[in-house]
């Protein structure tokens, strides 16, 4: 209460000087509703100190990218002609932000800003921690993420954003996705798209284990022979990243199965997208020319930096180098998103200054693709297992009488059925004649083709399982 009475006695001129230090703009909502006087000192200049306190908020670094990712959310109608306007306007050169705001437009930003700023420390901190287990460390290496580091994954998070807003799943599609890379990838260098996928990756990766929880234990999900997510083409985790990044929080800080299945529990989504940013960056190259990075002479040297010219000029020549040491024998057709370099995106090769990359060993010398084999077997044996597809079975069952809810292969326990309806005799074996029933009946559920008896019936999300 005194500190509140002790700003109100001040003069007008010396509150409106505190409020424009303020670091966010919900911390300025908070402090111009605390009392008249405060709220009548900051009225008279609003756009003066709403502007300086965006600029304390989202820096010079990353403040286009913030005010494009704003803009492309704010877009309608949702057509071709809008959204071609929005990429003439943003894409095609890197713009100077506005110089005033409101404080409805930097309360709009200070959303954003904020899931941006969550994963850009959480990724930066867990691709060091990859890039780390991956050779010797040294201090140099070791360091936290530096703020040209941090500044890059934002502007990138941004630009995720950017995709999301332009080409998550709509009926019909405005643009198709082999349109994707003349309308956005194209307007950045190689290495700045391989940063996007990077990112990409990662957020797969990070709402993966959520779903997968509920495809291990959702009768519904199980019964339709929905799977665990391994892969990052998966349509569901791809129409799950296209939601956007205020959405992917959500299910990453949910504390409890009942949250992460509210989240992500639907059967049969609307609108699935076909491939969303997975199949976008793999569509992003350019027709192959039979001639490797390794093998440019001087004139092939000036084409290059023709073509790719980057859409953020940076005086750090850190992404470059790694995106050229990691390419080195590759052609255009694979510049992008290629397999082999699947393991340096984990570990934000693309990301890191000069000075970091020295550090690392593995930079010394030329770059080899790992084996991926064992990995690979691994994925296939656990796609083929018969244990994977006897849970659907027994679910799909389950689902057929009615029940809903949380289960496991040893606890059918909370698994809830409609009145008078009991739970299906668990057999030690599986006869051929049962078998091909539970099958037959997955595949017209999964295939929209019958409905269960109980359609009516809407189970609420299981209790008692974090």
């Amino acid at each position: 209460m005194a500190s509140r009475h002790s700003i109100v006695g001040l003069p007008t001129e010396l509150i409106q000087h505190i409020l424009s230090f303020l670091p966010d703009a919900t911390s300025l909502l908070s402090m111009i509703l605390t009392c008249p006087s405060v709220y009548n000192a900051f009225i008279k200049v609003e756009v003066l100190i709403t502007s300086q306190v965006v600029r304390n908020l989202v820096g010079p670094e990353v403040l286009p990218e913030a005010v494009a990712a704003l803009t492309s959310s704010l877009l309608a109608p949702w057509e071709r002609e809008s959204m071609q306007t929005f990429v003439d306007d943003q894409l095609l050169s890197r713009q100077e932000p506005p110089r005033s705001w409101t404080l409805s437009k930097a309360l709009a930003l200070n959303h954003l800003h904020y899931h941006v700023e969550y994963f850009a420390l959480s990724f930066g901190s867990h691709a060091l921690a990859k890039l780390l287990a991956a050779g010797d460390v040294n201090d140099m290496l070791a360091r936290s993420p530096t703020p040209s580091e941090l500044h890059r994954i934002q502007r990138v998070l941004y630009r995720f954003e950017i995709y999301c807003n332009l080409f998550r799943g709509r009926k019909p599609a405005v643009f198709d996705i082999d349109e994707h890379r003349g309308v956005f990838f194209s307007k950045f260098a190689p290495w700045e798209n391989e940063q996007l996928g990077c990112i990409s990756d990662y957020l797969a990766h990070n709402v993966s284990p959520a779903f997968n929880e509920i495809a291990d234990h959702d009768v519904a999900w199980g019964s339709a022979g929905i799977e665990d997510a391994f892969d990052l083409d998966s349509r569901r985790i791809q129409h799950t990243l296209s939601l956007g990044l205020a959405y992917l929080y959500k299910i990453v800080v949910a504390e409890t199965y009942n949250e992460r299945y509210k989240l992500l529990y639907n059967l049969y989504p609307k609108y699935l997208v076909d491939g969303f940013l997975y199949e976008g960056l793999s569509l992003a190259n350019e027709p192959a020319d039979a001639l490797e990075l390794a093998e440019y002479d001087q004139d092939d040297e000036k084409e290059f930096d023709r073509r790719y010219s980057p859409f953020v000029r940076e005086l750090d020549l850190g992404p470059i180098q790694a995106w050229r040491w990691a390419h080195q024998h590759e052609t255009r057709a694979t510049f992008v998103y290629a397999s082999p370099q699947s393991a340096l995106r984990e570990q934000g090769y693309v990301f890191w200054d000069l000075s970091r990359l020295e550090a690392w060993p593995a930079f010394q010398s030329p770059w080899e693709p790992p084996d991926t084999t064992a990995a690979d077997n691994e994925r296939i044996s656990y796609r083929a297992s018969l244990a994977m597809r006897d849970k659907c079975i027994r679910r799909a069952q389950i689902y057929g009488l009615g029940g809903r809810g949380w289960w496991s292969p040893d606890d059918e326990s909370k698994v809830v059925y409609p009145p008078g309806v009991s739970a299906p005799e668990r057999k030690t074996g599986i006869g051929k004649t049962s078998q091909k029933a539970a099958e037959d009946f997955q595949h017209r559920v999964a295939n929209g083709i019958e409905r269960p008896a109980w359609q009516n019936w809407v189970p609420r999300a299981p209790t008692g399982h974090r």
